[in-house]
């Protein structure tokens, strides 16, 4: 049928249209007075000769279902409700313009009930107008009144904090620190420009960003820190205040999302009427009529076909259809290449364009019934996955379409019966045909067995059509002969296309030779010769099973024998020293952890109870071996054995660690300033320190020196963010005062009033005090990149570092720390403790990316640097090295910070010495058995299946974003 449109041809005019064109999801009637009613609105459509402006209508359906959903609409999807609702009430105005200035104003009703009774929401569109400003994509200062008193305290600040850097930064110049006054932005705060020689000119201030070269810092003086904190708290407040707005509004459309969503339908349905009107005039087409029977006519219904004839025609064939009442079944029949199956999709097309209220591309008035079903069975459905042949897939979907045909539908069958052997194709077709006569509309169906134009005779309920074919041209005309029967013609198409004549005479005489006896006969050997292949199949399959089966228990047998020779020649050939386990009645129990001597001391489980031979089955990983009672020792009594030699290297490195940091230690006495604690929990959390210092029991005093260098920081962090582990919460906390981020807070500023602030956020800071700082390592924050780091100790291989990660010689250490974590951030896919473990020093540092929200903490594998966390009263992360601070801050829900371990708020705690072993939380219970703390601790016996990795940003990253940075 001539109803395919050019690619370029665009008939719908919204992005509503276009999907519903894409996706083959025309509206169909379900019913012949829906039908009539999307017919009368395509009629209306093209009698309106000026299209409609449909500009500015948008598909906001996700829009309206991420409101439904609880999100935050952004400005843009706010304007995009706004815009179509606007461009929504303006289609009725056009509308009921054009119904005005006609004479007849029944003409255009089918359009204007579309529209008529519905709700366009002026009231929505009016608050979204009052609060954002769509051109510049903003929200108005009028949309609330603390938004208005917000931004105007947030401007006085600003102009403040502008004219004090403009001061500071001329005295710098006049001081010869810079080449010319400048003031900037840096990480969301403003600073002042410095060559690095002269950072003395600001005291006490912070390091925001150097330039590539490192000669120049933007640093922030000490005065400009509140006025900038001020500035972050402004600006947290607008954005909370503009997210409220936002909110509010995205919950005024939820509310209104089953109003929205109708009147998208009924702009689709406008949308959809003119698409079809549009398509009527490019083809030329008619408006069709509903006839009650059969398709009939006194004039025959005239259809174009669209079909490609070979040089025969250049332009379509009209076909003619012409079904009269009371015939139910028509048999197609003729020739290949005939044109029996292009008209049977004519009439299937043309009954599915009536359903969606299309007009057809006839010559005159076409009459057709309305069906409810169009059911087909066109072309060829083998399929390779469904084992599927021709004839089974014919068979299968007839199956389909006879087990849902209703009185009502149309059935379209092609090539009935074909694919399988005459006789029973014939007789299978003729079955199939009596039986739709009594349950279908009509049914029509295309064949080459003359056999099935015989029903006609016996039953009036069948009709026969026959497509033309010229005997003097040997060529099809792609008529329709109603009432004849047809030829298929097959060897007369095959002498017109070229064939070799003694191949067709060869096929004459065996079209007289071939009969159903000798047919049954071939069928039979054939069958006798696929039988037997079977049986062969069979028989092999049973001979590689019983192999197979062999081949697997020779193969335990020896793996078996291979492993009990392996365990016994690693057995040491003297005698092993007599313990108690051989002398005494301990006999092992089933899951007993026990030392198998012969392997270095190695962990094994006893899986099986000893046997009368004193021997007993031990698993040792993977690998069950029986071995003597001699050869094993319970795991108290291999303690002092089960040292393993790198842990023995350890040792040895640690020790002569140990000699550096006693030298070291002796020229930093003058700057020491060894601190005490007096309180008893203090006492006890040095105790918890000494259980991870093993290996300083002969240099008690070293620590200490360490300790002076750090002590006067503090870093608080909401739990969403750091999301520390469960067991710094234990349960007794709940009884004990713990502090509120904010008291936390004051408590440090009342002890270091020296200290300087820095807000990140609400209830996330960090602060430092520079009182009686060593003055060969001060203590430091450096914010580079959204980074934050607070780093106290000392490397020394810094040297190395800078080279390694291509810094200026300037570079201090904590900027070295922000380098290594940005190189694992964004390129490195190694595990996270490779960073610490390039570290050689004494160190702590406390890291935080404001981007990602991530925070790294971490502790050389000694501890000479104090860290402490703990968590305050909602649950925030405590970090810091003052135990005073600590333990007013969070009572007994803190702890030492484990050594040698780093702690990721993404991945949680991880030893950088056994990565692959867990780190647990040990309870402590105090001389009364109440838990008073937790001591983190590695577990060698417990290891994780693979080494945590980052080799993203989106790895270190959780669900929460610090506000202002």
């Amino acid at each position: 049928m001539a109803c395919g449109m050019p690619p370029a041809l665009r008939l719908h005019s919204t992005s509503m249209g276009l999907r519903t064109a894409q996706s083959a999801t025309i509206p169909l009637g379900q019913s012949p007075s829906e039908s009539r009613r999307l017919l009368a609105q395509t009629s209306a459509a093209a009698a309106i000769s000026q299209p409609l402006d449909f500009s500015g209508i948008e598909d906001v359906s996700r829009i309206i279902d991420a409101s439904l959903a609880g999100e935050m609409l952004s400005i843009g999807e706010l304007c995009s409700v706004r815009r179509t609702l606007r461009s929504a009430r303006s289609l009725i105005e056009q509308l009921e313009e054009i119904s005005s200035r006609s004479n007849s104003s029944d003409r255009y009703s089918a359009l204007l009930e579309i529209l008529q009774n519905c709700d366009f929401l002026m009231e929505l569109e009016q608050k979204i107008e009052f609060c954002v400003d769509c051109n510049f994509s903003v929200v108005l200062d009028r949309a609330s009144e603390d938004l208005e008193i917000i931004r105007s305290e947030r401007k006085t600040n600003m102009e403040n904090l502008e004219a004090m850097l403009k001061q500071v930064s001329a005295k710098i110049f006049q001081a010869g620190g810079v080449d010319r006054p400048l003031v900037t932005k840096r990480r969301s705060r403003m600073c002042v420009a410095i060559r690095t020689t002269h950072r003395s000119l600001l005291p006490n201030g912070v390091v925001l960003d150097s330039s590539s070269s490192g000669a120049t810092y933007f640093m922030e003086p000490r005065e400009a820190v509140d006025m900038n904190n001020l500035e972050v708290r402004l600006s947290n407040s607008e954005k909370v205040e503009e997210q409220a707005i936002l909110s509010f509004l995205s919950a005024e459309i939820a509310k209104s999302s089953r109003q929205i969503k109708d009147l998208l339908d009924r702009v689709l349905e406008v949308d959809l009427a003119f698409a079809r009107a549009a398509h009527a005039r490019w083809m030329n087409g008619e408006c069709p009529n509903f006839s009650s029977g059969s398709c009939e006519d006194s004039k025959h219904n005239s259809f174009a076909v669209d079909v490609n004839m070979p040089g025969a025609f250049s332009s379509p064939v009209p076909v003619d259809i012409k079904i009269g009442d009371g015939v139910r079944v028509v048999v197609i029949s003729g020739p290949n290449t005939g044109g029996k199956t292009a008209s049977m999709k004519t009439l299937g097309l043309a009954s599915i364009m009536l359903k969606a209220g299309m007009y057809l591309p006839a010559q005159k008035h076409p009459r057709v019934p309305w069906f409810d079903l169009v059911l087909a069975d066109i072309g060829d459905h083998q399929s390779l996955e469904q084992s599927l042949s021709t004839f089974s897939g014919h068979i299968s979907r007839i199956c389909k379409i006879l087990k849902v045909a209703s009185e009502r539908s149309l059935v379209l069958l092609d090539e009935i019966g074909s694919g399988t052997d005459p006789s029973e194709g014939v007789a299978l077709s003729a079955s199939i045909l009596q039986y739709l006569k009594d349950r279908v509309k009509l049914a029509v169906v295309t064949t080459h067995y003359a056999d099935l134009t015989c029903l006609k005779e016996k039953d009036a309920r069948f009709e026969n059509a026959a497509m033309e074919f010229s005997l003097e041209s040997l060529q099809p005309t792609y008529r329709i002969l109603w009432g004849s029967m047809g030829e298929s013609n097959a060897l007369s198409i095959a002498r017109t296309i070229g064939f070799d004549g003694k191949l067709i005479e060869q096929a004459q005489s065996w079209v007289k030779k071939l009969t159903p006896e000798k047919m049954q006969k071939f069928n039979s050997s054939l069958y006798q010769s696929l039988a037997e292949e079977r049986n062969k199949l069979e028989i092999q399959a049973e001979r590689a099973a019983a192999l197979h089966s062999d081949i697997m228990k020779l193969y335990h047998e020896k793996s078996e024998s291979a492993i009990t020779s392996i365990v016994q020649a690693h057995q040491p050939p003297g005698d092993f020293p007599v313990d108690r386990t051989a002398n005494s009645s301990y006999v092992p129990q089933i899951g007993e952890r026990v030392l198998i001597k012969g392997l270095g001391n190695k962990l094994a489980t006893v899986v099986e109870a000893p046997s009368d031979d004193n021997t007993v089955l031990v698993q040792y990983g993977k690998i069950r071996v029986r071995l003597d009672l001699n050869s094993i020792s319970t795991q108290a009594d291999g303690d002092g054995a089960a040292v393993s030699a790198p842990r023995s290297r350890r040792q040895g490195q640690r020790m002569k660690r140990l000699k550096n940091l006693r030298s070291l230690s002796e020229t930093m006495k003058d700057d020491e300033v060894l601190t005490t604690r007096t309180s008893s929990e203090n006492k006890r959390a040095e105790a918890v320190d000494a259980t991870y210092m093993t290996a300083f029991v002969s240099l008690p005093a070293l620590p200490i020196v360490f300790q002076s260098l750090l002590q006067k920081m503090l870093a608080v962090f909401e739990k969403s963010i750091a999301n520390p582990p469960k067991e710094l919460s234990l349960p007794v906390g709940r009884n004990h005062s713990n502090s509120s981020p904010e008291e936390i807070a004051e408590i440090f500023r009342s002890w270091r009033s020296d200290s300087t602030f820095y807000t990140l956020s609400s209830g996330n800071f960090l602060a430092l005090s520079h009182r009686d700082e060593n003055p060969a390592h001060p203590r430091c924050i450096i914010v580079m990149d959204d980074i934050f780091c607070i780093f106290s100790g000392a490397l020394y291989n810094t040297c190395d570092l800078r080279r390694h990660y291509g810094l200026s010689r300037q570079a201090t250490e904590a900027m070295i720390i922000i380098e290594a974590y940005k190189v694992l951030r964004d390129r490195a896919p190694y595990p996270p403790d490779q960073v610490v473990k390039e570290l050689e020093g004494k160190f702590a540092f406390i890291l935080f990316d404001s981007k990602t929200s991530t925070l790294f903490l971490a502790r050389d594998r000694d501890g000479c640097v104090q860290l402490h966390w703990g968590t305050a009263a909602d649950g925030s992360l405590v970090c810091t090295d003052d135990p005073n601070v600590i333990s007013a801050a969070c009572g007994k829900c803190y702890t030492p910070f484990p050594p040698g371990c780093i702690f990721i708020s993404g991945n949680g705690l991880i030893s950088f010495d056994h990565p692959l072993n867990k780190v647990r939380g040990v309870p402590r219970e105090d001389e009364e058995g109440n838990i008073s703390a937790v001591i983190f601790q590695v577990d060698l016996f417990t290891r994780l299946h693979s080494i945590p990795r980052s080799g993203s940003a989106a790895n270190w990253a959780n669900a929460t974003v610090v506000e202002g940075e």
